[in-house]
């Protein structure tokens, strides 16, 4: 379960504070995709940061299970989305030096596995997202929607029961977003995992179990 208890964020400028995120409070069960909608600058890119761990709330706790994950360390924050957490960001964060191989392997290396178990994970999902053919190519020869089916392809690599993303649709057209919606939501459900995501699809709400929208840094329940 993830859990958030009066989650706060605030950024201080010169001249004012920003709240980006004011005492939220949610819940996701095992097995539970949630969707969260709102319009750009309300909040949501930073409540997928505090929950994933990327970083930490100015006041207020976010739980992992048992686990206080808003009180690790940098170090130990690393440590946990490395064995936790499969994130897709807006920014892709694709090694420009890097292959596609390479960069949906890069999970795998950091956890040890062995160069033979690497390859058989890594040339399935390569096959199963349709852009096996593309392996050898550096992200400056891929197309928006290549790079993006590949950032999906290393943050589903390691199985992490926890998938969190950020506009995972950006850049695909509407037949791939819901092959890539239903193929996402199949591999939670069959991990009996977690699924956190945020969009301005409204195609995704077909494929999550619990929406929420989100304004000036408030979480509302979409009943």
């Amino acid at each position: 379960m993830i859990k958030s208890e009066n989650i706060c964020k605030e950024y201080k400028t010169k001249y004012y504070d920003i709240v980006a995120n004011d005492n939220i409070n949610i819940e996701i069960a095992y097995g539970e995709i949630v969707w969260v909608s709102g319009v750009s600058g309300a909040g949501k890119s930073t409540l997928l940061h505090i929950l994933a761990s990327i970083d930490v709330p100015t006041s207020g706790h976010v739980y992992w299970d048992d686990k206080e994950i808003s009180a690790l360390n940098d170090k130990e924050r690393s440590y946990f989305r490395l064995n936790n957490i499969g994130l897709i960001l807006q920014s892709l964060e694709l090694l420009k030096t890097q292959t596609v191989f390479d960069n949906v392997a890069l999970p795998l290396r950091f956890m040890k596995y062995d160069s033979q178990k690497i390859n058989t994970k890594v040339n399935n999902i390569l096959e199963e997202l349709n852009i096996i053919d593309l392996k050898t190519k550096k992200p400056e020869q891929l197309s928006g929607g290549q790079k993006q089916r590949v950032a999906i392809a290393r943050a589903l690599v390691t199985e992490a029961p926890y998938i969190l993303g950020d506009e995972i649709s950006a850049n695909l057209d509407g037949d791939t977003s819901k092959f890539i919606y239903d193929y996402v939501r199949t591999a939670i459900k069959k991990r009996n995992g977690i699924g956190f995501f945020i969009s301005h699809d409204e195609a995704i709400k077909d494929y999550v179990d619990t929406m929420y929208t989100m304004k000036d840094g408030i979480l509302e329940a979409v009943k």
